[in-house]
């Protein structure tokens, strides 16, 4: 994982010598499996936002990177353990780095193949009671993604589709205090779409 890292920091150094410098905000769709109960889980909403970079390598491809704040979450719903009805939204942020590696299909659209390395911050739920990452019945995420761009001028959309390869509720942290269990904290693989917008500079 310090290999990632030490990569993902050498291609943003590069990028200070003239290379695609690119802000991105948008909005998420997100869930998580959990076999037993995967048919009282479905998708919430997030935002996700912050700034990369596009290196690039031959005439069509390129290589790029992100440094996000990532709202991934997922809902229960309707969900009877122990003689009560169980709603609930849940929020997982994560710091996300990604790398990917871009092709230009046209002047004005691209599609991309990579993957990222998202960091726990925090999980919510939706009376705003918050557990740090020592806390959380989750932990950080690796996921491969697939994506497309479209340019107009110096603007353009991206839209993201990522899916987790790792289980983020066996993937929680030693220190985990989970005050009462329930089956959703259990949790396996993410699943996320993504819109974003963004304007791209030098």
């Amino acid at each position: 994982m310090n290999k990632l890292l030490l990569l993902i920091t050498l291609i943003f150094a590069v990028n200070l010598y003239g290379y695609d410098y690119q802000l991105k905000i948008g909005a998420t769709y997100s869930t998580a499996s959990q076999d037993e109960y995967d048919k009282y889980i479905g998708y919430n909403t997030g935002v996700v936002l912050g700034w990369g970079i596009g290196v690039p390598l031959m005439d069509k491809i390129s290589i790029n990177g992100d440094i996000l704040f990532n709202q991934k979450g997922y809902t229960i719903n309707d969900l009877e353990l122990e003689n009560s009805i169980h709603n609930r939204d849940m929020t997982i942020h994560y710091l996300e780095l990604a790398m990917n590696i871009g092709y230009s299909l046209f002047e004005n659209l691209s599609i991309y193949l990579g993957f990222s390395y998202d960091i726990l911050v925090s999980e919510c739920n939706d009376n705003n009671n918050c557990k740090s990452s020592y806390k959380a019945g989750v932990g950080n995420d690796f996921t491969i993604i697939l994506g497309t761009k479209i340019y107009y001028e110096s603007f353009f959309v991206d839209f993201r589709y990522s899916k987790g390869v790792i289980d983020i509720g066996t993937n929680a942290s030693v220190y985990s205090e989970v005050e009462s269990y329930y089956p959703w904290e259990d949790l396996q693989k993410t699943q996320q779409f993504s819109f974003m917008i963004g304007y791209q500079f030098q």
